[in-house]
């Protein structure tokens, strides 16, 4: 084994393109051609002893053994010998197959093994070299037919005066080698031009990949830029904002305190509504900055038993329940292997949303339940409150999209901007039925893996 490995290494480094060269069809051509010198040697070499027992001791036929040893002596040359370029080689291959194969026919006659060699010829040559020359074998056939049909004619050939050796047998025989070989020029080339399109092809496919991969690092780069201005601004709305924020309510209050006997009514209203402007501006910094940091937090996956999960929530809306004579019921929930955090705010910002929105004079009603859908699981939040027109579903996923005025249910319009910007993160859906006066149900998916 070790010894065909060397053997095989070392026609390769000579007769084969280096394997850092580009994969194209000059490269297959060059290893095809060192695997036809790797395995055409040794059976050369097998079939020596018995084609110089058989010329030699039979037929006594010592010019065609001396040409048997020059022509495996060529195709070792050609395989063994150091710094010849590729093309050198593949000529002394063909060069040699078709010596071969002429002194063989002179000497055997038609009825030989010669054709074989020049069929074997004719393909070597096809296969090895470009498709430019893929009728030069036809060529060549033409040049051998002629000139043996001259020998003939003048009767310098060693051939028996028989019919099966005579002009019009060899006509036969040589057009149809030659419609062979015309064959074989026309359809081999079809197959290596396919490989061609084939290897362009994928030389374009690997191209515009590299190309997608470029687009794919600078979407990342600015994507990643992004993500830094992001932290920034989530850092100034938590600190810079807030505190003119805070001064301005500060001196307000102050103003109101210290300035009450001079204020009529209609002044201490406005220093109310200035307050009040604040806060709100306040609240929905915090809510912008909420929303900002929607799947920013990094977290690992986690076993998350959504029947203990919904209800922690229930607890956390005890107070707002009791005081509506609410209830919060759930059916069977599954236990996933998720992200905990997104799943968790997702459930209690549907859950306040459904308290917040309920119908007055009617005890809210909050059903959480999950099935399976394919490879993902569905969930599924239905309350009881006052319901959604049709025509603003889309619109009350946008961040501070409001329905109601603010005198009417408080809060900033963000709550479900982050719920569906949370359900994103899971690769997951979201979306809502409801019945105006009945309720609505909010559905969304979280896939299974």
């Amino acid at each position: 084994m070790r010894l065909w490995r060397n053997y095989t290494n070392i026609i390769r480094s000579n007769c084969a393109s280096p394997a850092n060269q580009t994969h194209d069809l000059a490269y297959w051509r060059n290893d095809l051609f060192a695997s036809i010198i790797i395995y055409l040697l040794p059976f050369c070499l097998i079939a020596l002893v018995p084609a110089l027992y058989f010329t030699v001791f039979v037929l006594q036929l010592y010019a065609v053994a001396i040409i048997d040893l020059v022509t495996i002596s060529g195709v070792a040359l050609t395989a063994f010998l150091p710094g010849i370029p590729i093309k050198f080689r593949k000529i002394i291959l063909i060069t040699c197959n078709y010596i071969f194969a002429c002194m063989l026919m002179y000497y055997v006659g038609i009825n030989g093994g010669a054709f074989i060699f020049i069929q074997s010829a004719g393909i070597f040559f096809i296969l090895i070299f470009p498709p430019r020359f893929a009728y030069w074998p036809v060529f060549v056939d033409l040049i051998i037919g002629a000139l043996f049909a001259i020998f003939l004619y003048l009767d310098l050939l060693p051939w028996p005066k028989d019919p099966q050796h005579s002009l019009g047998a060899w006509i036969t025989v040589m057009s149809s080698l030659i419609f062979l070989t015309l064959l074989k020029s026309a359809l081999i080339p079809r197959l290596f031009n396919g490989l061609q399109q084939t290897l362009d092809q994928q030389k374009q496919l690997q191209l515009r990949l590299q190309g997608k991969q470029l687009s794919l690092q600078q979407t990342m780069g600015k994507l990643e830029q992004k993500n830094n201005e992001m932290e920034q601004f989530a850092y100034v709305a938590s600190h810079d904002l807030q505190e003119p924020l805070r001064m301005i309510t500060s001196f307000l209050a102050n103003l109101e305190s210290r300035y009450t006997t001079v204020l009529d009514d209609r002044g201490k209203q406005y220093i109310q509504f200035a307050v009040d402007g604040a806060q709100r501006m306040r609240q929905l910094i915090l809510d912008l900055l909420e929303f900002s940091r929607v799947g920013l937090q990094e977290e690992n996956k986690t076993e998350v038993n959504l029947n203990e999960l919904v209800t922690g929530i229930e607890l956390l809306f005890h107070k707002q329940l009791e005081e509506k004579n609410g209830v919060l019921v759930r059916g069977e929930l599954p236990v996933l292997y998720h992200y905990k955090t997104p799943i968790t705010q997702l459930l209690q910002n549907l859950v306040s949303n459904a308290l917040k929105y309920s119908k007055e004079g009617r005890p809210p009603r909050i059903e959480v339940k999950a099935g399976e859908d394919g490879e993902s699981w569905q969930f599924s939040v239905t309350d009881n409150g006052i319901g959604i027109k049709p025509e603003y579903f889309d619109r009350i996923f946008i961040i501070f999209q409001r329905l109601h005025n603010k005198s009417e249910y408080s809060g900033t319009g963000i709550g479900l901007a982050v719920c569906k910007k949370l359900i994103e993160t899971l690769r997951g859906k979201i979306w809502v039925s409801s019945e105006v006066g009945k309720g609505s149900t909010f559905y969304f998916t979280i896939p299974k893996s």
